[in-house]
């Protein structure tokens, strides 16, 4: 029976392979012919397409840069003319007009010589003042020299004349440069193309300048063209030919009417895309490419069709090889494969279907070195261990199923809980700590500063406890890295000091900083880690002291076999409470203190030992720890540095002299008045911040609250840098960058983006580099960090010496009291607790102006994310508005604000549908309580003046002129100037939005509302 099996099995596939081999003949070759041809021809047009693409791309590039340099020499005439020229002297002093003439006929021959293809170069004034011919002519070429010939004079020509005077009303009509079309001189019997500048000044039109380039020096370059059987030719921008190889002389007036057509129509169709066309001309079909050139002209390159035709007899002979030898080829196999393949296989099939149905006592007769052979071997195999491998592959799946997904759980669960609570802390952090900055830089009361030095110091102990939770969890990731640098040594150390002085003082302990001044001062290392290592050490040491005093010494060796680098050596004393044997390795332990109940006291988070730990096994050192209960410890180590420069370390209290000095005031290290950066961020108040830490550096700063906005400011304006907050609703900073990149009409494509973001876990970093972002800034945003960053991305050109600044806050700081009694009691506002986050008057009043401002937008705003169930985007907002309330003082609010965040934290929808009309009505009762300093209402109506209707329409015109010319002094001026006016009642509502378009430089907005208000006047 088996036997039988075989052998049918045998002469059936044999019976199918010869089948099969036949028809796969006839039925696939066939029809694969057919496609091979067909897609023979696709491929054959493609690379003829292609390679006219390649040849337009190649001629174009030869001839734009001639154009380019005409439109630059013409520019550097332009310039010339308005830095030399006089004009009133020369429409009254003939000398001075004789004298300018003559002068300037020089450098026009000069940069008409060094012009590729320059025919002439001439400007003509404008006539109406200085006369019909008032201008230079040259005439030449740059090997002959040019010549001076008589202006033609405009009077004698119509201004429809525009083979005669063309050159002067057509540039006046445009009002911007332009290429004009080509034409024949017949002074001179040469054709020429033109390109010509209207020039102005202060808006009034002074006259055309412009030069001339034969139109056979572009003949030259078009014939050029190293591709055998294509040809290239000219057209203008009305589809009319110029210039055929075939015609060097000129086109007739009647041969080929219909091929031309043709050819034009195409042209006109192209819009300057890749895509070739097929067309006669002279009767023989021909592939033809359209390429725009930069003066508007077309270049045309036309391939013969006998190209394709080769093309396709080579590719069909090929084909036919290739059919051939596959035929053969698969006949040969099928041979092959029957006696060595099909006999085996069919023998294993049986054995197989044995196995299949449960016989796993057969004997597998084939033996062979081959692959069968192996096949037969782990059939054998499978019998013997298939029983005891399928149990325990159920087992071991099931287990690493469960172990996996509580694996993800756990680390999903953490990434999202560190990445939430990065965001969420720092970004009220980043506010605190920016405002407080700026008191600091401002204010000259020394209690003041006191203060605002203590929230400082309060804000960096709570950052410091964030990051090494975030250490933490890079360290763990495996994505924490040591990063040398250049450093100087003196300087960490004196920050050191100055960081741990102050705390040691308030508990009355003494701190000694021993530094070996004969230690190298500038080392290669990574000084962060350094630092954050011995700051832990540092802290420790004053937290567990309660008498006696903190020793820290900084030592040197050198290395015998590396002169190159030195072991620095650290040791921490304290006299503190010690630590017992049998604690000490819990001291390493993560989230574990030692004597919990003992020291339940003394802040920290039982981590900064463990990362201390840890993050000098990666430097290649370790901690030792000698101590004594009850008595105080040592902590040392060492760590090997490269020396980067090897001058002594001196006296670091004369450093620390000078850092105290430095540090009493901060002065911006930036000055860059050229440089203009936009920032997005979606709470005003981060805006504010950074207005604030940047308004000394001279930077054109932009801000936008949103990524639409940021879409429209960079399709206005070019910016050197843009900054991009991370988390905003609706689009956020990674969704952004993406619409930014996409964008037509962007005008800061390619400038560096660097994401803000208060998420600083690990792969941080490496995401935004991912998603496109250039670099990335955490928040809080640090002042010097902020101006380094800067620094980095603009154009070095652009930073200048940073000028003496003179000290404008003395009378703000005298006016404060005045100022302070001078604010009414309004409801639901506290105005000490405003006046204290805000730091000055001045800016709490602007702060009002700002909320009162966009108290509509904020309703309307939550209302729709409520409206469309968009929680998470709801969540953001009116976290901002928790924020900003309580900003200005408004703590009812931000607390009902608070309420609400912490329902849409939690999902709780019916809360939220509850509580939200409460805070809309609660948040529309300030539109009354701020009127007084609503944009409109900066003067008390009893002393404002009703506007009249003519003024009102005056002003509104500047405010569109403003708009259209992106000139925010003029627009500040204009809002300015209403706001002293007693408004029209139906104008008032218009006015806010008006005024916060202006403060938001929101040009497209702001002329809009103007528009459609004139509009409504008139239809009344």
């Amino acid at each position: 029976m088996n036997r039988h099996f075989s052998f049918r099995v045998k002469k059936s596939l044999l019976s199918q392979l010869a089948i099969r081999t036949l028809s796969f003949s006839l039925i696939f070759f066939i029809p694969l012919a057919m496609l091979t041809m067909h897609f023979q021809k696709k491929a054959i047009e493609n690379s003829i397409e292609q390679s006219a693409g390649l040849l337009a791309e190649g001629k174009a590039a030869e001839i734009n840069p001639i154009l380019t340099q005409v439109e630059h020499s013409v520019s550097v005439l332009e310039e010339r003319l308005l830095s030399t020229l006089d004009e009133r002297r020369f429409e009254t002093d003939q000398n001075y007009r004789n004298d300018y003439l003559h002068r300037s006929e020089d450098w026009f021959e000069d940069i008409a010589r060094f012009t590729p293809g320059a025919a002439t170069s001439w400007f003509r004034l404008e006539k109406e003042t200085y006369g019909n011919t008032a201008g230079v002519f040259m005439t030449g070429d740059r090997y002959g020299g040019f010549v001076s010939i008589k202006p033609t004079d405009l009077s004698e020509y119509s201004e429809n004349d525009r083979e005669h005077v063309g050159w002067y009303y057509e540039p006046l009509a445009a009002g911007q440069p332009l290429w004009m079309l080509p034409y024949e001189n017949r002074n001179v019997d040469i054709k020429m193309i033109t390109y010509v500048i209207p020039f102005y000044r202060n808006g009034v039109f002074l006259g055309v300048v412009g030069m001339d380039i034969e139109l056979a020096y572009l003949k030259r370059l078009v014939d050029n063209l190293k591709f055998s059987n294509a040809q290239a030719f000219l057209m203008d921008s009305n589809y009319s030919l110029i210039y055929h190889p075939d015609y060097p002389n000129g086109l007739p007036a009647v041969m080929f009417d219909s091929e031309l057509s043709q050819i034009a129509g195409y042209a006109s169709t192209n819009n300057n895309q890749a895509k070739i066309y097929k067309c006669r001309w002279q009767g023989e079909i021909q592939h033809i490419i359209f390429k725009e050139l930069q003066n508007g002209s077309i270049l045309g390159i036309s391939i013969d069709d006998i190209v394709a035709k080769n093309a396709r007899f080579r590719i069909s002979m090929l084909s036919f090889s290739l059919f051939i030898t596959i035929f053969i080829l698969f006949s040969f196999l099928v041979y092959f494969i029957s006696k060595k393949i099909i006999r085996p296989i069919s023998e294993l099939i049986e054995d197989s279907r044995r196995l299949s149905r449960g016989e796993l006592g057969i004997i597998i007769k084939y033996k062979s070195d081959n692959e069968i052979g192996l096949l037969a071997d782990s059939i054998r195999m499978m019998e013997k261990q298939l029983k005891e491998y399928i149990e325990y592959i159920r087992e071991q799946t099931e287990s690493e199923r469960n172990a996996k997904e509580t694996a993800i759980n756990a680390s999903r669960a953490k990434s999202d809980f560190l990445a939430n609570m990065s965001h969420e802390i720092r970004t009220p952090i980043n506010a605190v700590l920016g405002m407080n900055e700026l008191i600091l830089r401002e204010t000259e009361n020394d209690n003041i500063r006191g203060y605002a030095v203590n929230i400082r110091n309060a804000g960096n102990t709570l950052l410091s406890l964030i990051n090494d939770v975030l250490d933490f969890s890079k360290i763990e990731a495996g994505k924490m890295e040591i990063i040398p640098v250049r450093y100087d040594l003196a300087l960490l150390l004196v920050d050191l000091r100055v960081m741990i002085s102050e705390r040691a003082e308030q508990k009355d302990l003494t701190f000694e900083l021993n530094a070996n001044p004969a230690m190298p001062k500038f080392l290669y290392g990574d000084n962060m880690r350094l630092k954050q290592c011995i700051l832990n050490l540092l802290t420790n040491a004053v937290k567990y002291t309660q008498k006696g005093g903190i020793k820290f010494s900084v030592d040197f060796a050198f290395i015998k076999d590396d002169e190159s680098s030195i072991m620095l050596q650290v040791k921490v004393q304290d006299t503190g409470i010690g630590i017992k044997p049998e604690d000490v390795q819990k001291l390493f332990a993560p989230f574990e203190r030692i004597e919990e109940k003992r020291n339940r006291t003394i802040e920290g988070t039982g981590l900064g030992m463990s990362i201390v730990k840890r993050t000098l096994d990666m430097m290649g050192s370790r901690l030792s720890i000698e101590s004594e209960y009850g008595k105080g410890s040592t902590f040392s180590f060492e760590v090997r540095q490269k020396i980067a420069e090897n001058i002594p370390l001196g006296n670091l209290n004369e450093a620390h002299k000078k850092s105290i000095a430095e540090a009493s005031r901060y002065k911006e290290k930036l000055y860059a008045p050229k440089a203009k950066i936009l920032f997005v961020d979606d709470t005003p108040l981060n805006l504010q911040v950074v207005q604030g830490l940047l308004k000394h550096t001279g930077i054109t700063l932009d801000t936008a609250e949103s990524g639409a906005k940021t879409l429209e400011k960079v399709q206005q304006t070019k910016y050197d840098i843009l900054f991009i907050d991370h988390r905003m609703p609706v689009m956020d900073g990674i969704e952004t960058l993406h619409a930014i990149n996409e964008l037509p009409g962007n005008k800061s494509l390619g400038k560096p983006c660097i994401a803000l973001t208060a998420n600083v876990i690990s792969g941080a970093r490496e995401l935004y580099l991912k998603e496109g972002f250039t670099d990335y800034l955490s928040k809080p945003v640090v002042p010097a960090e902020l101006e380094n960053m800067i620094r980095t991305y603009i154009p070095p050109e652009y930073i200048e010496q940073v000028p003496d600044s003179k000290d404008e806050s003395s009378k703000e700081n005298k006016n404060k009291e005045s100022e302070k009694e001078n604010f009414p009691q309004m409801k639901g506002i506290n105005i000490e607790s405003a006046l204290l986050n805000c730091g000055s008057a001045q800016l709490l009043k602007e702060m009002f102006t700002t909320f009162y401002s966009e108290i509509d937008s904020k309703i309307k705003l939550l209302s729709e994310f409520l409206n469309n169930s968009d929680f998470d985007n709801y969540r953001i907002k009116v976290h901002a508005l928790k924020s900003e309330s309580r900003l200005i003082g408004a703590i009812e609010l931000s607390e009902e604000a608070r309420n609400l965040e912490v329902a849409a934290d939690a999902k709780k929808e019916e809360e939220i549908l509850e509580k939200n009309p409460a805070l809309m009505e609660h948040l529309l009762t300030f539109k009354e309580i701020l009127k007084d300093y609503a944009p409109n209402n900066k003067n008390p109506d009893n002393k404002r003046k009703r506007i009249s209707s003519k003024i009102l329409n005056t002003e509104l015109e500047q405010l569109e002129k403003a708009a259209k010319n992106f000139n925010p002094e003029l627009a500040d001026s204009v809002v300015e100037k209403l706001s002293g006016y007693k408004l029209p009642q139906d104008f008032s509502q218009i006015f806010e939005n008006i005024s916060l378009y202006a403060r938001q430089m929101d040009y497209i907005n702001l002329a809009k509302v103007i528009s459609e208000y004139r509009m409504d006047k008139k239809k009344e």
